[in-house]
Parts: structure tokens; sequence; C-alpha cells
């Protein structure tokens, strides 16, 4: 499904679109021209169906030459057969006349990044499981995730520049989508915490 020039969603689980296998997160297509890059991959189970929904678009999976997994959770990266490059904060991957940038943002878990692609009529941040349309959260009672850690990120992407807020799951924003950012840190530092999506 065609979103703007720069980027198409060809997958998406029960919380999202229902467009793949039920498990996946959203995943997104990058069109850098004469390259293409993956935003998270998946469950694993939909890559058939997120394939053929490429195609339908007119995307050939064969110009996709980067896959973003942007954190090991199974729903972004079961669908990943290998990672070909290494993540580092604030690195850069070039995708046809494109340019991603890598934003580490843990909180909902350790090892996770957000991507921001300044795209060629508006800037878009993927903020994967870190923030939601409305300013929420995914928190959870597991031992990889920090409170902590989780608002100084969501402090970091709310000082960001961006147009579009891409998350993993559920409803997308392609103008004005940092005042979802900016909502989260606010009640982060209210000491407190943004609705959490699950609940």
């Amino acid at each position: 499904m065609k979103l703007t020039q720069d980027v198409y969603l060809v997958g998406g689980g029960d919380y999202g679109f229902n467009l793949t296998h039920r498990l996946d997160c959203h995943v997104y297509v990058v069109d850098g021209g004469s390259e293409l890059a993956l935003i998270d991959a998946g469950f694993g189970p939909g890559t058939e169906e997120i394939l053929a929904l490429m195609k339908e678009d007119g995307l050939d999976p064969e110009r996709v030459s980067t896959i973003v997994v942007t954190h090991y959770h199974a729903d972004h990266s079961g669908g990943a057969a290998a990672i070909k490059r290494e993540f580092a904060d604030e690195a850069r991957i070039k995708v046809g006349e494109l340019e991603l940038e890598l934003v580490a943002t843990p909180g909902h878990c350790m090892g996770h990044y957000c991507v921001r692609l300044a795209g060629r009529d508006r800037t878009y941040l993927f903020s994967s499981d870190c923030v939601f349309w409305g300013g929420a959260i995914i928190l959870q009672n597991v031992k990889d995730s920090n409170v902590q850690d989780y608002a100084a990120s969501c402090n970091r992407i709310a000082a960001l520049e961006f147009d579009a807020l891409l998350p993993g799951h559920h409803l997308i924003s392609l103008k004005n989508g940092r005042r979802h950012s900016e909502t989260a840190a606010r009640e982060f530092n209210r000491i407190g915490l943004p609705r959490d999506l699950l609940r």
C-alpha cells in the first residue's frame, strides 16, 4: 500500500491493518529509486504475503539492498534471515538517493532503534515500538524493559525534526507526527507514564 512517494506499507497483523500474518508488525518499504530498504521484517510466516504485496505495488524484492530490524522481538525480526549490518547510534545507511539515520532508543527493550528518513517531500520517523499514535508506549514487565531509558528515548525523539510518524503497530500519522512523541515525553517528564498501547 503506497503511503507517500517514499514509503509503502507491505505488512502488518492484528495490531494494525491485517495485511499479512496476524503476528506481523508493520513492515515498511523505503523506495530510494535504484534501491529499496525494508524497515522490519515481520514475524516470519507472512513473508510470502509481504513479498506479494510488494509486487502488487510494483516493487521488485530483488531491489531490496538493506533490511533494518529495529529490535529483536519476534514480530519485528522473525522474518529476517540475516542482518547485513551492525547497528550504531546515528549511523547512516544510503538507500539509492535517500538516507536512513539510526537513532538508539532503548526502553521498550535494549537494542531498540528508531529510523529517521529525510524523504523527497517530508521527513519520517519509523518509531517501531518506542512511541505510537497519541503518545502511547509499550512498557513491559520484562527484564530488558527500562522506564528511565524509555523516558530518555522519548525525550530524545521529541527533540528530532520529522513530519510523519510510522510506528510498528496501529495508527500512523503522515503529517504533524512529532506531536505524538512530544505527548509521550511530556507524560514521562511529569514523572508519570504515558498510556500503554496494549491496555
